[in-house]
């Protein structure tokens, strides 16, 4: 056999290069390049360019790159995955470090297509010049791969940690955590992916970015702005009551009809009657008013998807004009789609959580929406995570209010370790809840991955908690006697941020934000903290500029800490860090440093001006970066303030309870992070 094989080969190899001459012959005669005429048959994946935002960094620093990827040829790809390796400059070996990678799946016949990532610095063995290379991929056969590869440089250099943990509380000395060179070392025996590293990618068109974001001081290279193109068609208000600008295909209104085409604010027909005309790019806008009955509540079918480029999009007409009110008879919101936009309308009143995202919901934005009251005696919350696939990914809420009852505010994460869920300005308020269970305002993860929380603020006031009650199951029945709770007591108390079920490496990022408790709100509890990550064996958990306060006016005051972290692994980091309580702090196993942490305001770094030591809240972060754009006022102010204004008390079931449920006042957030952290300056105001 091997015999006649060898025999073969000549014979092959002329019939090949025979093949060949043939091919550019005809190649020649169609058109004067061979390489242009065999892309008909093929793929052909460029990676035009590599950006770094910075050409220096430090371990631990989180770097921004941006790819632009180009399909020259002139068949779709199925797969194309980017990968990013560093790769020291004077090694003469092959081996690396994998960064990140960035999952851009089909594109098609002569598509380009801008990605962003962002990845930590590891502590690499040895620190200088490093070749940063990406890498484009695709299962499809490719005519050259040869253009696949570009190179960025980055001088990386050791951290800095010369203030440490400074508590300058009156009372209290001075600590420090150990630097980050105590953590494991990534191995050099080839490519390995560092605790900390950022999955999350965007796509050009992927809704995990922001047009009009901006990325501080130039980028390297000349690296165009981050993010060019969104999936939305249209631009977000800034805030208060102004026009969702765009066009509308079809309008629905509280009073429409099934027999109406929809197609016009004369014609409107119910929220229903959208899906069957629903398709990619169309846009159904919802006149004002509030919508109740079955036939109103946001509930499109499984399977009905937008496309990459053009949503199907639900929209107010009028931001903050519309409201889906489900009167907790029906489920008001449940998704479980892809490419889709919902955009400036309110929620409230359901059976049972306000907004369920379900599993294979996918490449989907959930923007300048406020949500209230889910069901008090269920095992729900205002927003259900309910995700457990790789497809269940890509999912951005921005410029989000929720509050009332509800286990939980929110959970977050995306399905599966490659799957990603940013929420973005999101602020939240617990109010209530009588289930079993921990009561929690944001849950980073519960068997999820890859969450990102940027500029998110989470406070606590228990004013829909009745008075006395007696403890529910999951379901809302009531238990068995022993189970009566009074004086507004709850069962469990499980902290403004923290995780559920999470003992593995989570990839939490949680960039900018605040917990916060007023001397005025209901918060009864003593001995705790109001932030905690890194409980029960997570990992991979990353904080930084984010800030916990405690009204000192509070009568529990000296009882509570900003932070109560757990015991964890090296690879849980904390960053510029303010802690403003009258108990002390547990920073758990956490590297934490730059941490500024007293009994008051004026003992603590200014969040506002900060440039060494404590949170900065000044500015606005977006895709794990802190831009130069001014975060404050609160971006949702407004509508935040009419939603509690005319929420009212909590009127839903809440079997065996007696008392308390307080009427809800208006809230402005802006004038309520003022009083407990002093006047914001212009700088920091749009």
């Amino acid at each position: 056999m091997i015999v006649r094989l060898a025999r073969a080969v000549p014979f092959l190899a002329a019939s090949l290069a025979i093949v060949l001459i043939a091919l550019g012959t005809l190649a020649s005669a169609v058109d004067a390049s061979p390489l242009r005429f065999l892309r008909a048959f093929t793929a052909d994946l460029r990676l035009d360019k590599l950006w770094l935002d910075r050409g220096q960094a430090k371990v631990g620093d989180t770097v921004r790159a941006t790819v632009r990827v180009s399909n020259l040829g002139r068949k779709a790809t199925t797969s194309t995955v980017v990968t990013l390796w560093a790769i020291e400059e004077a090694s003469t070996g092959s081996s690396g470090y994998q960064l990140a990678t960035l999952r851009l799946g089909t594109l098609r016949a002569g598509e380009s297509v801008t990605a962003v990532s962002t990845f930590q610095i590891p502590n690499f063995p040895r620190h200088g010049r490093y070749k940063i290379m990406a890498n484009v991929e695709d299962p499809a056969p490719e005519l050259n791969a040869a253009n696949n590869v570009d190179v960025a440089t980055l001088d990386i250099s050791s951290p800095s940690y010369s203030v440490g943990y400074v508590d300058t509380s009156p009372s209290s000395g001075v600590s420090t955590t150990p630097p980050v060179d105590d953590q494991k070392e990534p191995t050099t025996e080839g490519p390995s992916l560092s605790p900390g590293t950022s999955n999350q990618t965007t796509h050009e068109d992927s809704p995990s970015s922001t047009s009009g974001s901006t990325s501080p001081g130039p980028t390297v290279g000349g690296a165009p702005p981050a993010k060019d193109v969104d999936v939305v068609p249209t631009p977000a208000a800034t805030d208060g009551q102004s026009s969702v600008a765009g066009t509308c295909d079809y309008y629905a209104s509280p009073d429409g009809v099934a027999s109406n085409s929809g197609t016009s604010k004369n014609s409107p027909f119910r929220i229903e009657d959208f899906w069957p005309v629903a398709g990619p790019g169309k846009t159904l806008c919802l006149m004002d008013g509030t919508y109740q009955g079955s036939a109103q509540m946001i509930t499109p079918p499984p399977g009905l998807s937008g496309s990459r480029g053009a949503p199907i999009t639900v929209r107010a007409l009028n931001d903050g004009g519309a409201t889906v009110d489900g009167e907790f008879q029906h489920t008001t919101f449940s998704v479980a789609n892809s490419w889709f936009v919902f955009e400036g309308f309110n929620v409230k009143n359901s059976s049972d959580s306000v907004l369920n995202i379900n599993d294979t919901t996918a490449n989907t934005i959930f923007r300048r929406l406020v949500l209230w009251d889910a069901h008090i005696a269920k095992n729900n919350s205002i927003v259900s995570n309910n995700l457990f696939s790789a497809s269940s990914t890509n999912i951005l809420l921005e410029d989000i209010a929720m509050f009332g009852t509800g286990r939980k505010c929110f959970v977050g994460g995306g399905g599966a370790p490659e799957a990603t869920m940013t929420a973005r300005r999101i602020w939240c308020r617990w109010e209530g809840s009588i289930t079993q269970g921990p009561k929690i305002g944001i849950s980073t993860s519960y068997g999820t991955y890859n969450f990102t929380c940027e500029n998110c603020l989470v406070t606590w006031s228990a004013e829909s908690m009745p008075q006395e009650y007696n403890l529910t199951d999951t379901k809302g029945a009531v238990l068995a006697s022993g189970s009566r709770f009074t004086n507004y007591q709850i069962e469990n108390f499980g902290t403004l941020i923290n995780r559920d079920k999470s003992d593995y490496c989570t990839n939490t990022k949680i960039f900018g934000s605040m917990v916060y408790v007023k001397a005025t709100d209901r918060f009864p509890y003593t001995g705790t903290g109001l932030f905690s990550q890194g409980l029960g064996g997570q990992s991979c958990v990353d904080i930084k500029h984010v800030l916990a306060v405690v009204s000192p006016a509070r009568t529990n005051f000296n009882s509570l800490a900003g932070f109560a972290m757990g015991p964890s692994s090296s690879s849980n980091r904390m960053e510029n860090v303010t802690s403003i309580r009258g108990a002390a702090d547990n920073f758990g196993g956490f590297v934490a440093v730059n941490v500024s942490a007293g009994k008051s305001a004026s003992s603590v770094a200014s969040p506002w001006t900060t440039t060494g030591s404590g949170a900065n809240l000044c500015y606005r972060w977006v895709d794990g970066v802190q831009t130069n754009e001014q975060l404050w006022p609160w971006p949702m102010n407004d509508r935040i303030k009419e939603a509690t204004a005319r929420a009212g008390a909590y009127e839903g079931p809440c079997p065996s309870c007696v008392g308390g449920r307080a009427v809800r006042k208006a809230t402005d957030v802006t004038a309520d992070i003022e009083e407990l952290l002093g006047p914001i300056p212009a700088s920091c105001r749009k």
